[in-house]
């Protein structure tokens, strides 16, 4: 059921715009199942009010109406969509195509999709969760790279429960980057979802990426609910000495979890950050940022990565404000991507005062190679950065035009 009008007709307008990176939602505003009989039973609606005082009334708002979708999506200003129209014009012209092959035929799994589902920090927000990133490598499986709060609801949203199923039964591998709540709320819930849809699987298994002191925790909330935690491994966890930073490649044998290898990097943000890349057995690498300070080391350690996932909380104007909170700013984000030879870039982890960030500017792409910034519930797939940045100066200016409405 949809509830918030304004993220459900967003996400309407974009997929008008650009229909291969924006899906509709799944939703049913159908109310389930029949109300009990008696004046003392109503069902609950946004709008609706109950008085207590004097005496029990239902029914003292005015219900809100479901969002009309249909016709968010015929809002779309016909200069926007002219500027949707050139852009597919551009990413469907065979010169276009022929560079766009001879630039990307050495980067292995580019049918890979990367599916933000919470690009927002600190707290969720009307238009962005918090952190959390899906990536989805056919043939191989599943990969989360932190679990915010809500990150079930919205695969639910983006998916439908069939397909939810399904990416829960291929997912192989949860990235925990630190202990800060906007990272890993959601794990726990994510986790008994994953177990009650692959119980009846003996020989499945995920991999949990994390510090001991998190494992200690799911430990924990596994003794109050079952979560499955008999079937989780923790490749790189240091259980003797849970304190200790555990850094360096930890090779996966046998290519499970259809890994070769974890790296995990320290990172100056809080106690116990890391930086994280993947190497899955295609040969791709995904290096993700977790929150940080530009980290040189972490450049270094995940030179050429495929895929760079970095966090961008602040504007280049909010310099120390980013020192002082320990993250960093959209410049420092792509000169790291930079200095690491990223094929491609995704920005995300935008600070909530930043209600619908703007795309970039084309120079500001330029100077990291392919990098795009994430919205909430869209999917690129790794090969079609380039086709996506064609339709970034549309996606802007929906944004303006949309305001915060």
């Amino acid at each position: 059921m949809i509830s918030l009008a304004g993220p459900g007709q967003l996400q309407t307008k974009l997929r008008r715009i650009d229909p291969e990176r924006f899906t509709l939602l799944k939703y049913d505003n159908d109310i389930k199942g029949a109300m009990p009989n008696g004046s003392q039973v109503e069902s609950g609606r946004i709008g609706n009010k109950i008085s207590l005082m004097p005496r029990l009334k239902f029914g003292e708002g005015e219900i809100a109406p479901f969002p009309a979708l249909g016709e968010a999506a015929q809002s779309v200003s016909d200069e926007i969509l002219e500027l949707a129209r050139k852009a597919r014009e551009e990413t469907s012209d065979p010169e276009f195509l022929r560079k766009l092959e001879e630039d990307e035929q050495d980067i292995p799994s580019r049918d890979a999709e990367i599916i933000p589902l919470g690009t927002g920090s600190s707290i969720p927000g009307k238009y962005r969760n918090v952190s959390s990133t899906l990536i989805r490598v056919p043939g191989i499986g599943n990969y989360l790279l932190d679990v915010g709060e809500g990150t079930l609801g919205q695969i639910r949203r983006l998916f439908g429960e069939e397909e939810t199923g399904n990416i829960l039964r291929d997912l192989r591998c949860i990235v925990i980057s630190h202990l800060h709540a906007d990272h890993h709320l959601g794990t726990p819930n994510l986790i008994k979802a994953w177990y009650e849809h692959t119980i009846e699987d003996t020989n499945a298994k995920l991999a949990v990426s994390c510090v001991s002191r998190y494992k200690a925790l799911l430990e924990e909330v596994s003794q109050v609910e079952d979560i499955g935690f008999h079937r989780l491994h923790f490749p790189n966890c240091n259980s003797t000495k849970p304190d200790k930073l555990n850094n360096g490649r930890f090779v996966i044998k046998n290519g499970d979890f259809g890994l070769r290898a974890i790296k995990r990097i320290p990172v100056p943000h809080c106690w116990l950050s890391y930086g994280t890349e993947l190497e899955l057995t295609s040969g791709l690498r995904i290096a993700y940022s977790g929150d940080c300070r530009p980290s040189d080391e972490f450049a270094q350690e995940c030179e050429g990565a495929h895929l760079l996932v970095h966090e961008c909380t602040f504007d280049d104007d909010m310099l120390s404000h980013a020192k002082k909170k320990g993250h960093s700013t959209m410049g420092e984000a792509l000169e790291i991507a930079r200095k690491m030879k990223a094929r491609r870039t995704l920005l995300t982890h935008f600070s909530q005062r930043y209600v619908k960030a703007d795309s970039l500017k084309r120079d500001e792409r330029g100077r990291a190679g392919e990098t795009l910034m994430a919205l909430d519930l869209m999917s690129i797939k790794l090969g079609d950065f380039k086709k996506a940045a064609a339709f970034q100066p549309a996606i802007a200016m929906l944004m303006a035009d949309a305001g915060d409405k």
